[in-house]
């Protein structure tokens, strides 16, 4: 696989979990923002955080190895995806 279909499985399994994960843990904030904003939140977040982990994994040579470059993509891409969905909750 090369790194563009890393980048986009990694960006789409990222905003699956991550919208997921933020209506598990901020339920009250999750209610209160649209679903089509959340979605967009997710998706930003979790290119941001593929985006991260690509270039982590680029710079660290330990992190280049099969199983680890997708994990650290993934596990960036999940996080700011929440991320990014509770900074928008918190603003409104």
């Amino acid at each position: 696989m090369n790194e563009y279909s890393l980048f986009g499985i990694s960006t789409i399994c990222g905003s699956v979990i991550g919208l997921s994960a933020f209506r598990l843990l901020f339920r009250e904030l999750a209610d209160l923002i649209p679903i089509y904003q959340r979605i967009a939140c997710a998706i930003g977040g979790a290119f941001l955080g593929t985006f991260a982990g690509a270039l982590m994994s680029a710079a660290f040579p330990a992190l280049t190895i099969w199983p680890r470059d997708y994990l650290v993509t993934f596990v960036l891409a999940s996080a700011m995806s929440v991320g990014i969905q509770k900074f928008v909750g918190e603003q409104n």
